[in-house]
């Protein structure tokens, strides 16, 4: 089984990536690729609301960069002072609701129910 998209096509739909980030991407766009095929069985290889869901959550995880683990962080050099804060700090592989719908996942819970015969 192959992820939605390859690391090269993020590098080109984003940035180059260093030897690290890719080992990571590579790993993150194949547990998304899974997830996501586990959820939607029979879903197409080249389905673009995959491609684009796969990018975003190997994105989100390769953002932070050094600067993963941290919510905030600061660096002063003489009197300049550069902050941020991270809006998902431990992003991993992680589906946003919106992300779920483009896919046609349900986010809602289904009816289930048991009936073994002779059980009433």
């Amino acid at each position: 089984m192959t992820g939605f998209i390859t690391t090269d096509e993020l590098e080109g739909m984003w940035r180059p990536l260093s030897g690290a980030e890719k080992q990571l991407g590579g790993l993150v766009i194949e547990a998304a690729s899974t997830w996501i095929r586990d959820k939607k069985p029979g879903i197409d290889d080249a389905n673009e609301a995959a491609r684009l869901v796969v990018f975003e959550i190997t994105k989100a995880v390769l953002l932070p960069g050094e600067w993963a683990g941290y919510s905030q962080w600061s660096v002063t050099v003489g009197g300049r002072t550069r902050s941020g804060t991270l809006s998902d700090a431990a992003a991993m592989v992680s589906f946003t609701p919106w992300q779920l719908m483009l896919l046609g996942i349900s986010t809602t819970a289904q009816p289930s129910w048991n009936f073994p015969k002779d059980d009433y």
